[in-house]
């Protein structure tokens, strides 16, 4: 009985398969401000109205795509990118007067956090900054 089961839908998803059109996928690189350069692919991409099915990206490049997959034109996302000033969007330095007493005499020496494993040795940062100025940012659109 089960392998009638399995034989019936092996069928049903070969069939599926043959008949599905072609998609197109657009993967998009990081870099920081590089991936910025995405923005002029997307607005090829608009004028000669490629559909894309599937999007990926990492780092910038992820919240380029993230973006254009959300429904934003390559036109409005530069809108957003060139009203924001990004050179503060991924400083995350905490300024003195926002420090409380105790934590301003360690500010010379700098503020690095580790992880440490089972062994007690440190370990790489997952990221260089944790973009929440950037998320910030984009829960204003």
């Amino acid at each position: 009985m089960k392998i009638k089961y399995s034989m019936i839908l092996m069928i049903v998803l070969i069939a599926i398969t043959l008949h599905s059109e072609e998609k197109v996928g657009l993967a998009l690189s990081g870099g920081g401000s590089r991936g910025l350069a995405h923005i002029g692919i997307l607005k090829v991409i608009d004028e000669l109205d490629i559909k894309i099915d599937y999007i990926a990206g990492t780092s910038m490049g992820a919240v380029i795509g993230g973006l254009y997959a959300m429904g934003y034109s390559a036109i409005e996302i530069e809108e957003m990118i060139m009203n924001n000033d990004f050179s503060n969007i991924f400083d995350e330095s905490v300024s003195r007067e926002d420090l409380y007493i105790g934590q301003k005499r360690w500010m010379p020496y700098a503020n690095y956090y580790f992880n440490l494993d089972d062994k007690f040795r440190p370990g790489l940062p997952e990221a260089l900054f944790s973009g929440s100025i950037l998320i910030n940012t984009l829960f204003d659109y």
